[in-house]
């Protein structure tokens, strides 16, 4: 796995800078996070949700939290390019079919591929796959980019 967010990290870097873009910054401040569904639909019934900082209408999942150390966004002339991972209860695999299940409700597009859940909105790709933070330690990595590159 940690070969795959090499290579994650690797393209994010050679995309920037292609496009000539710097990271806007490395870690994310402490931002309140938005309440409501940013599509414009109601809140689920009596409850609040959050969604994931410089994601679009990316919901944290109950029980999880961000990993501000995990977190980067860059901007570039195609789009901003967001990652982060977010560490909680529960199992992986269950989490991930949480996301699968209720993105759709969010606009997104999602299919399995492998342990990894894809996703397509708009001009956005959105991936969500396990990550192993440490030895005894696991989340979730998400990134998103844009699915096409500036001319």
């Amino acid at each position: 796995m940690g070969y795959f967010l090499n290579v994650i990290k690797i393209a994010a870097i050679c995309l920037v800078l292609l496009l000539g873009a710097a990271p806007k910054s490395k870690t994310l401040e402490k931002l309140p996070q938005k309440s409501g569904v940013a599509t414009g639909q109601e809140r689920p019934a009596g409850g609040h949700m959050d969604f994931l900082e410089g994601f679009q209408d990316v919901p944290l999942l109950s029980g999880f939290q961000v990993l501000p150390s995990h977190q980067i966004i860059y901007d570039t002339a195609a789009g901003t390019i967001v990652q982060t991972v977010i560490e909680g209860t529960g199992s992986l695999p269950s989490a991930i079919e949480i996301y699968k299940k209720s993105l759709p409700a969010l606009g997104w597009q999602c299919q399995m591929k492998a342990a990894s859940l894809s996703c397509d909105k708009l001009d956005v790709t959105l991936m969500i796959r396990p990550h192993k933070i440490s030895a005894k330690r696991q989340g979730l990595f998400l990134v998103s980019m844009p699915k096409k590159q500036a001319k």
